[in-house]
């Protein structure tokens, strides 16, 4: 039975037909335009392709800082950078203290005798400091200029000049820069040992306060060098800094 819509003047199946056609049209043009955002996809990425690209460094945000304000460089984020790169290295300590914890246990075993403070600390030295010490004064004297936790954040330990350390000068700045931890590990091998003396007190109290020191001088410094960076002259820079680093006056270093 035909009736006529009071509305349309369409008859019911008219009416129904031209429901049908639109929601038919309805979907096509929308799959169209979804087909034709696809098709369009890969032109935009070849043209993104094309044009130049910078690897970006961990720790963008700090560039983009950095850049835009040149004092942050030292005194507020470089130094963080230069911490993280420190806790990216702190795997190489573990792996060496690892290996001596397994020397001296199989030391124990065979009843070798270490059973003063001064024998053990004099291992410790032997087995652990003297072999990260060595291990990070030779990486930074290396054409990399840098351990892997720098080398990871795009630093490079360099020279007041801006050049490479020679292998004196980064063995220097290795022994300064452990230098408070053998202090701390003379100090409480006496001190769990029953030696009450004020003086390994001291030392240990001496070695945390190096640490902290060298800390705030990276922080407040304007090129953000350590205590250890001070004495034996050398600075941590940004791989792309480095020329930067060469060409600046003297007076700024």
């Amino acid at each position: 039975m035909l009736t006529v819509h009071p509305f349309t003047g369409f008859t019911n199946h008219r009416l129904r037909c031209r429901t049908r056609h639109f929601a038919i049209g309805y979907v096509w043009y929308g799959m169209k335009g979804f087909l034709v955002a696809e098709a369009r996809q890969p032109e935009v990425a070849d043209g993104l392709a094309s044009e130049p690209r910078r690897t970006r460094s961990p720790r963008t945000e700090i560039d983009i800082l950095t850049d835009a304000n040149p004092a942050l460089a030292g005194r507020r984020w470089q130094w963080l950078r230069r911490l993280q790169a420190a806790a990216f290295d702190f795997p190489i300590i573990v792996g060496w203290l690892v290996l001596a914890g397994a020397i001296g246990a199989l030391l124990r075993l065979l009843d070798l005798g270490f059973d003063t403070a001064a024998a053990w600390d004099v291992f410790a030295l032997v087995t652990v400091v003297l072999p990260v010490l060595l291990t990070f004064a030779i990486v930074e004297a290396s054409p990399s200029q840098a351990t892997p936790g720098k080398r990871r954040l795009s630093l490079a330990v360099v020279d007041r000049d801006g050049a490479r350390l020679t292998r004196g000068r980064s063995l220097a700045r290795s022994a300064i820069k452990f230098a408070p931890w053998q202090m701390a590990h003379t100090a409480v091998f006496q001190l769990l040992a029953g030696n009450t003396a004020v003086g390994y007190g001291v030392l240990a109290v001496v070695a945390q306060v190096l640490v902290v020191a060298s800390i705030v001088t990276m922080a407040i410094d304007a090129r953000h060098r350590s205590f250890h960076d001070l004495i034996a002259g050398t600075q941590v820079v940004h791989e792309e800094r480095r020329e930067e680093a060469a060409l600046a006056p003297s007076g700024s270093r």
